[in-house]
């Protein structure tokens, strides 16, 4: 449907704003630490949720992480997050996004990290851009990480990104993959495509791409930006 040259954004993150409620950080692991990890409504950078990781006195670094499978050798991606580290008792504690690559037997080859950022009174996004996958390569594992320190901590992250691009776009998109959690009665969840910070005026339209995980429809979602 686009006129003139439309920009196509797939993102591969499942429930990447954190909004599914049914089955709250269901795609999202727990790893290491001494903190947790919890689903929190009310405030985030884009909706209505967003992941809190609160760390508690000592321990290892505490983070959650989703495994995207599908990505193989050469191909480029980037991945990014926006995060609010709310408190922090320890200068030497700090957030940032980490790019994993795993191989098809689910051993790591290689960690890319991004930007540490520290305490601030605003959203901040912090992103690793243009990495090539390595040879073997079977899963991209994506990251949220708060770090350092000795004491306590307070991190929100909101609107992850991972695709298969050499920068991030201008533009943040809730989803690739749409689909239903089975996780009511009457298969009821809202499916949902949300699209944000669009900026200036769009030459044409912004195109979509939505999967329909029972694996026999196939269908394309438009977005428009004013008269297109």
């Amino acid at each position: 449907f686009a006129v003139g040259t439309a920009e196509t954004i797939s993102n591969y993150v499942a429930d990447p704003s954190f909004e599914v409620a049914g089955s709250a950080l269901a795609d999202w692991t727990a790893s290491d630490g001494t903190g947790t990890g919890v689903r929190v409504t009310g405030t985030g950078k884009y909706g209505t949720a967003a992941l809190r990781i609160t760390r508690t006195a000592g321990g290892a670094d505490n983070q959650r992480f989703q495994d995207i499978t599908g990505a193989t050798a050469d191909q480029v991606w980037s991945i990014a997050a926006w995060h609010l580290l709310q408190a922090a008792a320890s200068t030497a504690m700090g957030a940032y996004v980490e790019l994993e690559w795993r191989n098809t037997l689910g051993a790591q080859i290689s960690v890319a990290t991004g930007t540490y950022r520290t305490v601030g009174t605003a959203w901040v996004q912090t992103k690793i851009e243009n990495q090539t996958a390595p040879a073997n390569t079977g899963t991209l594992r994506v990251h949220l990480v708060l770090q350092g320190g000795t004491g306590t901590g307070t991190l929100l992250y909101d609107g992850v990104m991972a695709v298969n691009a050499s920068a991030i776009p201008a533009a943040w998109v809730s989803g690739r993959d749409v689909r239903n959690h089975f996780d009511d009665n009457g298969q009821a969840h809202i499916n949902y495509i949300d699209i944000y910070d669009v900026p200036g005026d769009m030459p044409a339209g912004l195109q979509v791409k939505a999967t329909e995980k029972e694996g026999h429809v196939n269908f394309w979602v438009g977005a428009r930006h004013d008269a297109r």
